[in-house]
């Protein structure tokens, strides 16, 4: 669903700042000592999903963010795209529809690049659902029809068919798509009956 237009405009960032990146609101605890200091209320950039992913561990975040500590779930997702809202909402919507779940909200923000994206809950019950969707929204592709065919998912082939066909669960959970099905060779299973 496309939401409201958001206000982004008095938030701190950090870079890289290209087409492409991910992003996510932070709000570091006093005293916290993580890998790299942004400043408080700040929209954290990075242009590598693993980057996005590592970074987010370990780091304590507030309101529109929901953070549970390995592997990475965050609720709110900001991304930086050369297209408009209205074509990332077709493939998440198409995936989500196909999917049979509940439908993430995709909204403007004052910046035209960038969007925010309210994740539906079923991407940030598991990790490997999330990475999912960090990668079909890198993929910049949006029909569902060439989405098996671009960068992450041409090299996971199988793993792609198993979770459009309803497997989504991995168990240990990963936030690593790539590393999962290419490196490990990791197989994906249907849920258990109450996820």
């Amino acid at each position: 669903m496309i939401g409201e237009q958001k206000s982004i405009s008095k938030l701190n960032s950090t870079g890289p700042f290209e087409a492409g990146s991910l992003g996510f609101l932070i709000n570091l605890l006093p005293g916290s000592v993580y890998n790299f200091q942004p400043p408080l209320n700040c929209i954290y950039w990075t242009e590598c999903r693993d980057v996005f992913h590592y970074n987010a561990d370990g780091l304590e975040i507030e309101k529109t963010i929901l953070y549970h500590r390995s592997p990475v779930r965050i609720q709110t997702i900001f991304f930086n795209s050369l297209n408009d809202v209205k074509h990332v909402h077709k493939i998440i919507s198409e995936v989500e529809k196909h999917l049979k779940i509940e439908e993430s909200v995709i909204s403007p923000t004052d910046n035209k690049r960038i969007m925010q994206i309210d994740l539906s809950p079923f991407w940030i019950k598991r990790g490997i659902r999330h990475a999912f969707f960090t990668a079909m929204l890198k993929s910049e592709c949006y029909s569902l029809t060439y989405l098996k065919d671009t960068y992450y998912f041409t090299r996971t082939r199988k793993a792609f068919d198993d979770f459009m066909a309803g497997k989504t669960w991995l168990e240990p959970d990963s936030f690593y798509w790539i590393t999962s099905f290419v490196k490990s060779k990791r197989e994906l299973v249907f849920p258990p009956t109450t996820q």
